[in-house]
């Protein structure tokens, strides 16, 4: 009779619901069991052929499943099939927009992050981006990063500095900006040290004054980063990346340094800046 309860908090089959313009996942029982033996399949010391074997059967028992297939197209693009990690992603992505109804208004109704049954969606859709960026370039992945910031624009994925980044290298330097400005409070340095160099490269120097100006206190690493002859990568071993620290900085020179190199005066206007702001160069490991 228990069992019979807790069957009944499910619905029968996948729905999306909205709860006032904030949309979400709900699944059937199934779903929560074949997570579970996704976390036991984690955790195990299968061999990856095995691995493979069981995420294909998992899938086919819920093609809803789409932690599950981020698992399974991580693996075909390990073992160098591309093909079949784009098939994959863009078979479960199909399925999953099924769901979505034409009354959800992309832009104003929300997929939050907050709803956990929403987040192995978002993380499927974030997979795909990178995958497209790294397999197909970087202009044809900027569209699936935007969405996934439609639809979850309080961003738990860090998909903003990203984007700053795609927006950086292909030249859209008024959405650099623009999105830098929907997050005011954020540190993040792609977005925000992206958002300086692209104020500078359209010659509004005054503003990336301004800006950097308002976020010196977590970018002082960053510049030092940035002027710095000699680049240290962080020590192996650390699962976090402290905010405002040398290791963020590395991480950011090697996402966005070489657009800051070759950008004519870029570096002098920041070493000049740096020196104003009272940021002491000394070196990357000075803290």
């Amino acid at each position: 009779m228990l069992m019979d309860f807790f069957d009944t908090l499910h619905p029968k089959e996948v729905i999306f619901t909205s709860l006032g313009g904030t949309w979400e996942f709900n699944f059937p029982k199934l779903y929560y069991d074949l997570t579970e033996h996704l976390q036991e399949l984690d955790e195990s010391n299968v061999t990856l052929p095995a691995r493979e074997k069981d995420l294909h059967e998992t899938l086919e028992l819920m093609p809803e499943l789409f932690d599950a297939a981020s698992k399974l197209a991580y693996i075909y693009g390990h073992n160098r099939r591309p093909d079949a990690a784009k098939a994959l992603y863009e078979r479960t992505i199909a399925g999953a927009r099924k769901y979505i109804p034409d009354t959800f208004a992309p832009g104003t109704d929300r997929i939050s992050w907050a709803h956990l049954d929403n987040r192995p969606f978002l993380r499927l859709l974030a997979g795909y981006a990178a995958f497209v960026e790294q397999y197909e370039g970087i202009d044809q992945a900027i569209p699936f990063y935007e969405e996934v910031i439609a639809f979850n624009p309080d961003d738990n994925q860090g998909i903003r500095g990203v984007l700053a980044t795609a927006y950086l290298k292909t030249n859209q330097l008024e959405k650099t900006v623009k999105l830098a400005g929907h997050y005011p409070q954020d540190s993040t340095p792609e977005l925000i040290m992206g958002a300086v160099l692209s104020l500078f490269k359209l010659s509004r120097t005054l503003e990336a004054k301004k800006l950097l100006r308002i976020h010196k206190r977590f970018q002082e690493h960053v510049i030092k980063e940035l002027l710095s002859p000699v680049h240290v990568p962080p020590l192996p071993g650390s699962d976090t990346i402290p905010i405002g620290g040398h290791d963020e900085a590395y991480y950011y020179y090697k996402s966005q340094g070489d657009l800051w190199h070759q950008t004519p005066g870029a570096l002098e206007f920041l070493s000049a800046e740096a020196q104003d702001l009272q940021v002491q160069i000394v070196s990357v490991s000075d803290d």
